[in-house]
């Protein structure tokens, strides 16, 4: 039976590997084991062209870790530890080095992460890909934003507030509900909170909220009675929504 030859196998194989270079949508580069860069795909030297990098070559041929060691002005340290961490991985120290940083351009804010492997096979080379990471740490900053205006909210309120997640049965009371009714925040699931419902009320009460954390009830209101750390009975308005997997009814 004919077979490939090892020589035909591996041509074979770096047409693969070169394709998937030139394809793959984040900017990589090949660097040797010295840390020189050998080769880069289209993304990388399409990004060195809006940046108004001047290299014709888009690096290929310089030494990478230069470019890292004498990165200037805000990049200067996200430089040094990109330097550090890739000589870690071309020394075999890590398997593996990741940086998130900034890489503004002149008319737009981005961010970037850099992921640095082993190339393998004892090349002792390593492969460099960025990629853009903005519409990611824009959302975070948007959660963070509103994470911080809900407790600005829930600090300053005389409401009690509180949020229940339901699969792990941990709930999050606001300051107001500590001050209302002494519930504190140790008492941090589900059950302390349907205990102190009054007698008379438990059963409407944990029936109309299963019914809308279920699904049968988009949302849930009802006014009860709930008894206070003082042994007191406090009557209460309660309003809420439910937005997960159903937990799992306590009765």
């Amino acid at each position: 039976m004919p077979s490939s030859s090892p020589r035909a196998s591996s041509q074979v194989s770096e047409a693969a590997c070169q394709a998937i270079l030139l394809a793959l949508p984040a900017q990589v580069a090949l660097l040797d084991g010295s840390g020189r860069v050998v080769e880069v795909n289209e993304a990388w030297r399409h990004f060195a062209r809006i940046n108004g990098w001047n290299d014709p070559n888009a690096g290929v041929g310089s030494s990478y870790l230069t470019e890292c060691d004498t990165a200037a002005g805000e990049s200067e340290n996200e430089g040094r530890a990109a330097g550090a961490g890739i000589r870690a991985v071309l020394a075999g120290i890590e398997p593996r080095f990741e940086l998130e940083y900034a890489c503004h351009g002149p008319t737009l804010k981005r961010w970037c992460c850099v992921c640095v492997t082993p190339t393998g096979g004892g090349s002792g080379g390593a492969v460099v890909m960025h990629m853009d990471i903005t519409e990611r740490r824009r959302i975070q900053e948007e959660l963070r934003s509103s994470e911080e205006r809900f407790s600005r909210i829930a600090e300053v309120t005389a409401d009690g507030i509180w949020d229940w997640d339901l699969e792990s049965d941990t709930v999050w009371r606001s300051p107001g509900v500590e001050r209302l009714f002494g519930v504190t925040a140790t008492m941090t699931n589900s059950t302390p909170w349907a205990e102190r419902l009054h007698p008379e009320d438990r059963s409407s009460v944990l029936d109309g909220m299963y019914a809308a954390i279920h699904g049968t009830a988009s949302h849930w209101s009802s006014e009860y009675r709930f008894r206070r750390l003082d042994g007191r009975y406090a009557w209460v308005s309660d309003r809420a929504s439910s937005s997960s997997t159903p937990a799992t009814d306590p009765r």
